[in-house]
C-alpha cells in the first residue's frame, strides 16, 4: 500500500502551543489510551504504560498533565482524578502524533476480495454497508459528482419525420434519451450535418461546462437548424447532473454507534439521525469537507470543528462527534467517503480504512471491468 495520507489542520507549532519531548509522549499516551479504555486516564496508569519510553514517576507525570490541560489540551471530567483529551488535544495527536496503523496485506486481501465480490450496480451501496461493518462507525458515500463527468457521444436518431431520439451518453457509461417533437419535417441528412456538429463542439466537455456554456459553444448560425434549436430547448432535460442519479448518498451503520459507551443512550443519537434525514445537508457537508483534487487524502473535523461545518443544524450534541472524509475517482467524476464517529474515533486505523477503500473505488472506477455503478 501507498504511504498513507491525511490533511492536517495544522501542527501544534501553528497553534501557539509549545510542546517539550515529555509534553508529547504523555498527551500521546492519554489520547492513545483513552480511545482504547473509554475511561479518564490517570497519572499512575500513565507512568506504568510509558515506563520504558518515559520512565518517570507518577507524580512527575501529575505534573506534566497539569501543564497540559493549561494548556487546554487535557481536562478531567467531573472529579476524577484522570484526564480526557479535549477538542484541540485531539487535534493535535491527529496532526502530530499519532502513527497511522497500515493494513496487514492479509486485512487489505481479505477487505479487497469482500469488496470485489459485489455486483457492479451495487459497489457503492454494498462498500457503505462494509465500511460501517468494519468501521464499527455510521459510513457514508456521496456518489460520483456526474457534473464533471465529460460528455463521449451524442447521437440523434430519426424515429419519424416529426420525431427524433436524442442519445447522450458520458465517460461513464451512464447514457440519457429523450424524445423530442420537432414540428416539421426534418431530413436524414439535415440529422447527420447536426450531429456531426455537436460531437464536434460538445464531446470531451463536462456536463458542468456545457451546461453553463450550450449558446457559446454553439456557432450562432446553427440556431437556423430546428434539430439544434430542440436541442438547446432541451438541454435542461438532457444535460443537468442530477437527472443521471436520483440517489445522492448511501448511509449504513447507525446501529453500530450503539456499541460505543458515549451513545448507549439513545437520546445521544438524536444528532446524527436528524442529520442524516437530510440528504441535502449531508451532500453540502461532504462536498465542503473532502480534500479538494486529493484522492485518497483523509481529513478530519473533530467535535466542534464537525459542529462548525454545519452552521444549519443547531444541535449541540453534534459537537460530541467527528468526521473523517476521503474522496475517490470515477472517470473524471469525484465522489467522498465519509466516516462520523465519537470524538474518541480509532483514528490510527480508520485512517488507513478509509484510504484504504478511497483508493479501491478509484482504481476499480478506471478499470475496464467498470460499468455503470449505482
Amino acid at each position: 500500500m501507498q504511504q498513507l495520507q491525511h490533511s492536517p489542520k495544522g501542527s501544534w507549532k501553528q497553534r501557539g502551543v509549545q510542546l517539550s519531548d515529555r509534553e508529547m509522549i504523555v498527551l500521546r499516551g492519554i489520547v492513545h489510551n483513552y480511545i482504547l479504555e473509554a475511561r479518564p486516564i490517570g497519572s499512575r496508569f500513565l507512568a506504568k504504560h510509558l515506563a520504558q519510553e518515559l520512565g518517570v514517576s507518577p507524580a512527575t507525570i501529575r505534573n506534566i498533565m497539569a501543564d497540559l490541560e493549561e494548556m487546554g489540551l487535557i481536562t478531567h471530567p467531573h472529579t476524577s482524578a484522570g484526564r480526557v483529551p479535549t477538542d484541540q488535544g485531539y487535534r493535535i495527536y491527529v496532526d502530530s502524533l499519532m502513527a497511522v496503523e497500515e493494513l496487514s496485506e492479509q486485512e487489505a486481501e481479505q477487505l479487497r476480495q469482500q469488496l470485489e465480490s459485489t455486483s457492479e450496480e451495487e459497489l457503492l451501496r454494498s462498500t457503505t454497508k462494509i465500511l460501517g461493518t468494519l468501521s464499527h462507525y455510521l459510513s457514508i458515500i456521496k456518489l460520483p459528482e456526474l457534473a464533471d463527468i465529460e460528455i463521449e457521444r451524442i447521437r440523434i436518431v430519426q424515429l419519424s419525420s416529426e420525431r427524433i431520439l436524442i442519445v447522450v451518453a458520458l465517460a461513464s457509461d451512464v447514457v440519457r434519451t429523450l424524445t423530442v417533437e420537432t414540428h416539421s419535417e426534418i431530413t436524414p441528412e439535415e440529422i447527420q450535418v447536426v450531429e456531426a456538429q455537436l460531437n464536434e463542439r460538445l464531446a470531451g466537455k463536462s456536463l458542468r461546462i456545457v451546461q453553463k456554456h450550450l449558446r457559446e459553444l454553439l456557432e450562432p448560425h446553427s440556431y437556423d437548424s430546428a434539430v439544434v434549436r430542440l436541442f438547446v430547448e432541451s438541454a435542461e432535460r438532457l444535460l443537468s447532473p442530477a437527472l443521471y442519479s436520483e440517489q445522492k448518498v448511501h448511509i449504513a451503520g447507525i446501529p453500530h454507534l450503539l456499541e460505543h459507551p458515549e451513545f448507549e443512550r439513545v437520546e445521544r443519537l438524536k444528532g446524527i439521525i436528524e442529520l442524516i434525514e437530510e440528504e441535502e445537508i449531508v451532500v453540502h457537508l461532504l462536498e465542503e469537507c473532502a480534500e479538494p483534487n486529493a484522492t485518497g487524502t483523509v481529513r478530519a473535523y473533530i467535535g466542534k470543528e464537525f459542529q462548525e461545518q454545519l452552521p444549519e443544524v443547531s444541535n449541540e450534541i453534534l459537537k460530541e462527534y467527528s468526521l473523517l472524509t476521503a474522496q475517490y475517482r470515477f472517470d473524471q467524476a469525484t465522489g467522498t467517503i465519509g466516516l462520523i464517529g465519537p470524538k474518541r474515533m480509532y483514528y490510527p486505523r480508520m485512517f488507513a480504512l478509509l484510504q484504504f477503500v478511497a483508493e479501491f473505488l478509484s482504481n476499480y472506477g478506471t478499470s475496464d471491468k467498470r460499468t455503470e455503478v449505482s
